[in-house]
């Protein structure tokens, strides 16, 4: 992350926190208005978060994601992708992934093992779909079941 610099609200105990405010730091923007827990071993967080332009690829060590720029309610723990356990809803407004960046993106699901369990919804014109299913979106395979309105029942991308 770099240097973090934080502006806003902050009150509770260093292992139970109520965060409102920005953070900057040098991935990018995170707007937080939620609570942060450090009570368990992995750090557990609830909330509302916006980001703003957010390096996610480099803070989750994947290479072909990006700068995300979003809003969600978040409830979940962990930070590394073996431990991440999280329920999202969130409107992405930007998302590069592959060098291109997507915009439109509604997702509604679970995180949980490196698989997302849910629905997502994308208008933008290079990924114009919705679908319910699971994905092992953190690997080179991905498992994809779309919504029969688009005729297919599943697909494997590699």
């Amino acid at each position: 992350l770099g240097l973090v610099t934080f502006s806003g609200k902050v009150e509770g105990f260093i292992n139970d926190l109520f965060l409102g405010g920005v953070f900057t730091t040098a991935l990018g923007k995170i707007i937080t208005n939620a609570n942060l827990s450090t009570k368990n071993k992995d750090l557990a967080y609830s909330g509302n978060f916006k980001t703003e332009s957010f390096n996610i690829g480099a803070f989750f060590e994947v290479d072909k994601l990006g700068e995300v720029s979003l809003s969600c309610a978040l409830k979940g723990s962990g930070t590394d992708l073996n431990a991440l356990q999280a329920q999202v809803k969130a409107s992405v407004f930007s998302a590069r992934y592959n060098n291109y960046v997507y915009h439109g993106v509604e997702i509604n699901g679970n995180f949980k093992n490196k698989l997302f369990d849910g629905s997502f919804n994308s208008t933008d014109p290079n990924a114009n779909l919705d679908f319910t299913g699971t994905i092992d979106g953190f690997s080179l395979l991905f498992r994809v079941q779309l919504l029969e309105q688009h005729g297919f029942s599943s697909v494997v991308l590699e």
